[in-house]
């Protein structure tokens, strides 16, 4: 009896024994299965971080990322040095090249009129003004009436004391009381160099407002004495070319009659391949002057003014070709090559 006891309870042991371990493996062992498959089967973004989630094992979000190491002071590299590039050779150089084999009485302004690219020589040097000044008395009167101050076919008698010797057609032609427009006389004025055409205009406009006009446009007004005897240098002389050119290119009513004025001039020192719009002034009195300023309608535009002491002998003429023609290979080399025009 005590036997068979014996041995019941060494098989109830066992038992307690195997449901002890099979307890344990559904306490411990099959929750940690569980969860693996779940993170196996869950969508992406199912975590809030998915890179979190490496070779299937799932790290805390709060495990501290790997520090990047401390940067190491490094020497800067040595550049090397930028070379200066050279400089573009001065274009005015070729002009005073140019010019050395002339004499010092010439004095020279030129200006493209597409770049306002201007070249002065002796520009300050100040002339005796000759039949030159008529021309910005003429631009002075023409504005006069495109402002409606003047009508250019008004009415003006030669009379006595209009009479002066020197260039001009009207003292060889015509009577004392000879009715002329003022339209008439500009041209007289520009294209023959008529003294007492004039002499006439300065009657009827006076020089006051013609002073003020000169100031306004940038002139030295202090050169303006009465016409027939005035002054220029040639910056103003490269100034009434440009305010010319300026008047002509604005399509003002009479702009055009005064480009075709400037063009009869008969008697130009500037010489071109291209039409050439000028005024033209000569005297052998008040220390001699041989002058002319230009338009020359290139296919870049620009003005040329040449003013001298000269006597205008054929010698002397021919260095006013030889600088007009300079440049216009200058102006050509330069301003049209260049743009491709």
């Amino acid at each position: 009896m005590k036997r068979t006891w014996l041995v019941f309870l060494i098989s109830m042991g066992i038992a307690a024994v195997a449901v002890a371990g099979v307890a344990i493996a559904i306490l411990f062992v099959a929750p940690r299965a569980l969860a693996l498959d779940n993170a196996d089967n869950q969508p992406a973004g199912y975590y809030e971080n998915d890179e979190n989630i490496s070779n299937g094992h799932y790290e805390d979000e709060y495990y501290p990322p790997e520090q990047e190491p401390e940067p190491k002071d490094e020497p800067e590299p040595e550049l090397e040095p930028t070379p200066e590039p050279e400089p573009e050779p001065c274009i005015t150089e070729e002009i005073y090249a140019f010019l050395e084999q002339f004499d010092s009485q010439i004095a020279i302004h030129f200006e493209n009129l597409e770049t306002g690219f201007t070249f002065s020589y002796q520009g300050d040097r100040v002339f005796f003004g000759a039949s030159a000044t008529k021309l910005p008395f003429a631009l002075y009167i023409y504005h006069k009436a495109e402002q409606g101050r003047t009508n250019l076919n008004t009415t003006m008698h030669f009379t006595e004391a209009d009479f002066w010797e020197g260039s001009g057609f009207i003292r060889h032609r015509y009577e004392y009381g000879q009715a002329f427009t003022q339209r008439q006389l500009l041209h007289l004025m520009l294209a023959p160099s008529d003294n007492i055409a004039t002499r006439i205009l300065r009657r009827h406009h006076g020089l006051a407002g013609y002073r003020e006009f000169i100031t306004s446009i940038g002139g030295d007004a202090h050169f303006v004495q009465n016409l027939t005897y005035s002054y220029l240098n040639a910056y103003d002389a490269g100034l009434f070319m440009r305010e010319s050119f300026n008047y002509i290119q604005s399509g003002g009513r009479y702009s055009d009659e005064f480009r075709r004025n400037m063009l009869a001039n008969r008697y130009p020192f500037i010489v071109a391949d291209y039409p050439v719009a000028s005024k033209s002034g000569w005297a052998a009195s008040f220390g001699g002057a041989y002058h002319d300023m230009a338009i020359i309608f290139a296919p870049s535009p620009y003005t040329l003014a040449l003013l001298s002491s000269f006597d205008g002998t054929p010698t002397q003429r021919g260095k006013y070709e030889a600088i007009s023609m300079f440049f216009q290979d200058f102006n050509q080399r330069h301003f049209v090559n260049e743009a491709g025009i």
